[in-house]
């Protein structure tokens, strides 16, 4: 049987619970259809071999989080049909990431006065998810019911998980009093104006970060403003609340990271003054 006929057939056994996990749940529609796609996505030859697919998954590399993701996905498919998982080795390649200082961030909330409707939405998107680290999926959702009290409670859109934090005067003053608490803007169009904001707000600094584009390691250079948008003031948030002494343990409840995440660390990028003051204090 063809390798890829046998990946369909197992995927169909999945959605049928003929085949479940190894804790004997059945797989979601979603999961299925998730493996379904990837499969549609490679190219499979006459004579198709596991080589075949290990040279594509090469070719592709492991970029990003959602590309690791793609590739263990894949791994685990074909460990379901026969072969070891171990027998696919793909190298994985870690991107530079940038995150804004969050004291920088924090001199922009101070000081950064919005010129326009546009330039204001955006402003406050960019505050909201600073000061809660939430993604901008689960911020557009927030309405007044998520207002308990003295906290915003809200459950994540991605993991589900259940997030409390309390509502401070410089948050509660990014929100609405009508039943949105944030303006309803498509992302794309919001982006543009993040973007703008950055740049007026002094994010204009020089940074190279490197890329793997078609299997080569390149590096760019660009401007601040160029590269963030608003996921990275979630890094700069999670960054902020380690600085001031919380744990891993509490940012990751607040953030919504399981506590054996694997993507926690990426967030995470402590500015060179920090560290300096860091290590004079422990080498005193």
């Amino acid at each position: 049987m063809k390798l890829k006929t046998r990946l369909t057939k197992t995927i169909q056994e999945m959605k049928t619970g003929e085949l479940t996990r190894k804790n004997g749940f059945p797989y979601s529609q979603k999961t299925c259809k998730f493996y379904s796609d990837i499969i549609n996505s490679l190219r499979f030859k006459e004579k198709d071999t596991l080589r075949d697919i290990q040279d594509q998954l090469q070719k592709r590399g492991a970029s990003s989080v959602t590309e690791r993701n793609y590739i263990n996905s894949v791994k685990i498919l074909l460990e379901k049909i026969g072969f070891e998982y171990k027998d696919i080795k793909v190298k994985v390649f870690e991107p530079t990431i940038h995150i804004p200082d969050p004291d920088r961030v924090w001199e922009m909330i101070k000081n950064f006065k919005p010129e326009s409707k546009q330039e204001s939405w955006a402003f406050r998107y960019m505050v909201a998810e600073f000061l809660t680290s939430a993604r901008y999926k689960d911020l557009s959702k927030l309405n007044q019911s998520n207002i308990q009290g003295e906290y915003l409670v809200y459950q994540q859109t991605k993991t589900g998980k259940k997030v409390t934090i309390p509502i401070t005067e410089t948050l509660r003053n990014q929100f609405s009093e009508t039943d949105n608490l944030l303006p309803k803007i498509p992302y794309s169009s919001l982006l543009r104006y993040v973007k703008l904001v950055y740049k007026k707000a002094g994010f204009t600094r020089d940074i190279s970060t490197t890329k793997m584009v078609s299997g080569q390691l390149i590096t760019i250079t660009m401007k601040e403003y160029e590269a963030f948008g608003t996921h990275r003031l979630r890094g700069s948030a999670i960054t902020g609340m380690l600085q001031t002494g919380m744990t891993e343990r509490e940012v990751k409840q607040i953030s919504g990271h399981s506590p054996m995440s694997n993507s926690f660390s990426r967030y995470v990028e402590f500015s060179q003054n920090h560290m300096n003051e860091k290590y004079k204090s422990f080498a005193r």
